[in-house]
C-alpha cells in the first residue's frame, strides 16, 4: 500500500510524457495526409499541362492558347495560377477558363466530381475537340484521359474509343506512358 501512490505517480508521469508525443504525432499525421492530397491535386494540375503538350487538334489554335476548363468548385482550380500563361509548346500558352457556360471555348475540360455534382449534363454538350480528362472512379466513358492511382503513384489511362471519334490526336509518346486500368 506505501508504494501505490509512488506507483500512480510514475503512471500519470509517462502517460503526460506519451501524451506530448502522441498528440503532436496525431496532428502531424493528419497534417501530412491533408498535404497528400493536396500534392496529388497539384500533380494533376501539372499533368493536365503537360499533356496538352502532347495533343495536337485538327483545328490549329489561332490565339496562341489552350484553354483548360474547370469547375470553380474543383480542387485543383486553386492551382490555376500556376496554370496560367505556362508555355505548353508550339507556341502556345495555357489559359484557364472556370465554369465555362458553353464547352466551344475549352481545349480541355477537367471533368471531376465537383463538376459532375455542379453541372451534370455539361459534357452533353461537348464538341469533337475537347479532350476530356477525368478522376472519376468509373467514369472512363466520360473522357478520353483518366486519372487514377496505383502503388502510391498518380497514373493515366486513354480511352481509344473516345480517341477514334475524336478530332484531336494524341502523340505516341504520350500514348506509351499511358497504364492499362483494371
Amino acid at each position: 500500500m506505501k508504494n501505490l501512490p509512488r506507483l500512480w505517480s510514475l503512471v500519470v508521469t509517462r502517460f503526460c510524457v506519451l501524451r506530448r508525443i502522441f498528440v503532436p504525432c496525431l496532428f502531424l499525421s493528419c497534417f501530412c495526409a491533408e498535404a497528400d492530397t493536396n500534392i496529388e491535386k497539384e500533380l494533376k494540375a501539372a499533368y493536365l499541362v503537360h499533356l496538352v503538350k502532347f495533343v495536337s487538334w485538327s483545328e490549329p489554335v489561332e490565339t496562341g492558347k489552350v484553354w483548360l476548363c474547370f469547375n470553380s468548385l474543383s480542387p485543383i482550380a486553386k492551382f490555376e495560377g500556376s496554370i496560367r500563361q505556362r508555355s505548353v509548346g508550339n507556341g502556345r500558352v495555357a489559359e484557364v477558363l472556370l465554369d465555362p457556360a458553353q464547352l466551344n471555348d475549352c481545349d480541355l475540360l477537367f471533368w471531376d466530381e465537383a463538376a459532375n455534382r455542379a453541372t451534370p449534363g455539361l459534357l452533353a454538350s461537348a464538341h469533337p475537340g475537347l479532350l476530356v480528362v477525368t478522376d472519376i472512379a468509373g467514369g472512363f466513358g466520360k473522357g478520353a484521359v483518366q486519372f487514377f492511382s496505383r502503388d502510391l503513384k498518380l497514373r493515366f489511362a486513354v480511352n481509344e474509343a473516345v480517341l477514334d471519334k475524336a478530332s484531336f490526336q494524341i502523340s505516341s509518346k504520350l500514348l506509351r506512358l499511358a497504364r492499362e486500368l483494371n
